[in-house]
């Protein structure tokens, strides 16, 4: 994947310190006096902060993502109180104290569970913090591009991540010289979006002439258009390379799967689980990306080719209970699997484990892939919580126009994703 960069676009590259054992993590955790990452002050749309990212697959800390990536036991509950648990991402984002004791234990076990298939035992950190999203990306990419499957259906997404941080990175570096004069710097800050990104030119117009005056009104539809490009781009980028690597996994792993299920490798995956937005009168309703994919996962459509397709009850079978007997009262299990499906057809998501246990069972039933249908399924509950975000945001305006705008801004998806596959033509099988 090394040569999907060309020469034109190398920028900047910083200082990182590798620490190889949790002695080395310690010794320089000790040397930072208690600041060991700096928040994240300069965001750009480049890369979106790593607690709103973390917020959206329900985790805290990037370090914590790397761990628990990195682990083979994932079910297996780490040695700390909840207390602790709770203050261990705020320690590592700069926002709260932890006693060292703790802190040594935490870095300990942390290199106890990088197993022995990643190739790099080391956790990296830059040298001097920037203020930039990029080093809160540091911790997850590093695990999974050090794991096997950063070389599978993750290796775009990597790529891409890896080419916004080293952009941020390169971005921040010039608007930091102090010998740029302020237009320059706003020149430079706007030419990088429109390079860069897919925002529309029109957004990035309307963000350079609010920076200039923010007293200027614009209507409704400008406003909320502004507000679904910036929020969207990242998101739509990172799962347009993603979907694309896995579609490139599953073509060299399932070839059998480019004739079954045909429509995959020229429609895409995600294209699914995003709809119009129904509207009826002043009541708009948007379907639920992971509510469409559980009924992909049981559809025609769905990765059942000779078993396809099964009914809702069927699919409820696979969710995992912590009671297997009945329940109280006669609530017999089948009707509580039935009533959970329900509820994550509403939104209502499961939590990882569960989650991961009900994958499981579906694929070992099936015969399917469990990472494929794990990994397309947090997907969707990326997509879910992204435009549920949207549409509550866009309240404010009161507007139906406003979400129609969303609309058009969920079906730029099929956009991104033409857009990244020619981007990558050279590099799929």
């Amino acid at each position: 994947m090394a040569g999907v960069c060309s020469e034109s676009n190398k920028v900047a590259s910083r200082d990182y310190i590798y620490l190889g054992s949790a002695e080395e993590a310690i010794n320089y955790i000790d040397s930072l006096e208690g600041n060991s990452l700096k928040p994240e002050s300069m965001i750009t749309p480049l890369l979106p902060s790593m607690k709103d990212f973390l917020e959206l697959i329900g985790c805290e800390s990037n370090l914590l993502v790397s761990l628990m990536l990195s682990s083979h036991k994932q079910n297996e509950p780490m040695p700390f109180s909840r207390a602790t648990i709770f203050k261990i991402p705020k320690f590592f984002n700069g926002l709260m104290p932890l006693s060292k004791k703790t802190q040594h234990k935490f870095i300990s076990y942390f290199f106890e569970k990088i197993p022995d298939y990643i190739r790099k035992k080391s956790v990296r950190f830059p040298k001097n913090f920037n203020g930039g999203a990029a080093d809160g990306w540091l911790g997850l990419i590093d695990g999974i591009k050090n794991s096997k499957r950063g070389l599978g259906e993750f290796s775009f997404l990597i790529q891409f991540i890896i080419e916004r941080m080293e952009k941020e990175s390169d971005l921040l570096i010039h608007l930091s010289n102090a010998s740029i004069s302020e237009e320059d710097r706003r020149s430079l800050y706007f030419e990088t979006l429109s390079k860069e990104t897919l925002i529309q030119n029109e957004v990035i117009e309307i963000v350079k002439v609010l920076s200039e005056n923010k007293n200027i009104k614009f209507p409704t539809e400008t406003k909320s258009s502004m507000i679904c490009s910036l929020k969207l781009d990242f998101y739509f980028s990172s799962i347009a390379c993603f979907e694309i690597g896995l579609l490139n996994s599953i073509r060299s792993s399932y070839p059998e799967m480019v004739y079954a299920r045909p429509d995959w490798f020229v429609d895409g995956l995600v294209c699914n689980f995003i709809r119009e937005l129904r509207f009826d009168g002043s009541d708009i309703y948007i379907d639920s990306p992971f509510s469409l994919y559980l009924d992909w996962l049981a559809g025609n459509d769905g990765p059942l080719v000779s078993n396809s397709p099964i009914s809702m009850a069927k699919l409820s079978s696979f969710i995992p209970l912590k009671n297997e007997e009945d329940t109280i009262n006669g609530y017999a299990k089948i009707d509580k699997q039935k009533d959970l499906l329900k509820d994550w057809k509403k939104s209502k998501y499961p939590s990882p484990e569960k989650f991961y246990k009900f994958v499981t069972n579906f694929s070992e039933e099936f015969s399917c892939d469990p990472a494929l249908v794990a990994d397309i399924g947090f997907v969707s509950i990326i997509l879910d919580k992204l435009f549920l975000q949207l549409f509550y945001d866009l309240r404010v305006f009161r507007s139906v126009e406003s979400y129609k705008i969303m609309e058009e801004s969920l079906l730029r998806y099929n956009e991104y994703r033409a857009y990244f596959e020619n981007k990558y033509a050279g590099f799929i099988a």
